[in-house]
């Protein structure tokens, strides 16, 4: 039997866009757990930041919305539709950032210095969010993280606001529109023959198996 990873024509790619403050994405990440899980090195994974939104006020007026603590009601939904527990306590206080896509260049600044710990480091900030309630509008609660999970809160810190993240945020954000995406999150994937599959909003590892089987097989 041959070894797939082994061969490039049967690896595929795969983008997951997604958001620190998106309570779908939180609820989808058992389940892209159990994909990447299974599909080990066969697949090639990329995190891609597709903010929420960008600027507070005018994300809740596109909402028809005053205040961050009427957005409780959307995180809310998302928490009864899946089944996962979510707090909402960060909305309602209004201790929500500003911008936006400063969570999404600090994830990003994390995948850039260790790719393991990026991913863990966006758990990480999402658990403080969604389980802990936490203020993650002070830079000091974001430097914590990362040093929770093993990287140099200096460096973290730095590269966050450096140009190099701010051109990956816009070229995330520029894959996104390119692909048609829309809800977050959503699976890109493409074997090397250039087929792709588009899974946007849904969260069944099983699903994401297959698909990526399927790609395989195809290539």
């Amino acid at each position: 039997m041959t070894d797939q990873s082994s061969n490039p024509e049967k690896i595929i790619d795969v983008q997951w866009f997604t958001d620190p403050l998106c309570s779908w994405s939180f609820a989808a990440e058992k389940a892209i757990g159990e994909f990447k899980d299974t599909m080990g090195n066969r697949i090639v994974f990329h995190h891609r930041m597709l903010p929420l939104y960008q600027l507070l006020d005018t994300f809740l007026a596109a909402h028809e919305m005053k205040a961050p603590s009427e957005f409780a009601s959307k995180v809310r939904k998302a928490s009864k539709a899946t089944g996962v527990e979510m707090t909402t306590t960060p909305w309602e206080k209004g201790i929500v950032p500003k911008d936006g896509s400063i969570l999404s260049k600090w994830v990003l600044a994390a995948l850039s210095i260790d790719p393991v710990k990026g991913d863990q480091y966006l758990r990480q900030l999402r658990r403080a969010f969604f389980v802990e309630g936490r203020d993650l509008t002070k830079t000091g609660s974001l430097r914590d993280l990362g040093e929770k999970v093993g990287l140099d809160p200096e460096i973290l810190e730095k590269l966050s606001s450096g140009e190099s993240i701010r051109l990956q945020l816009e070229s995330d954000i520029k894959k996104g529109s390119e692909e048609g995406v829309s809800v977050r999150p959503t699976l890109v994937m493409v074997n090397s023959g250039g087929d792709r599959i588009f899974i946007g909003g849904l969260r069944d590892p099983e699903l994401f198996i297959h698909a990526a089987e399927v790609l395989i097989s195809e290539a």
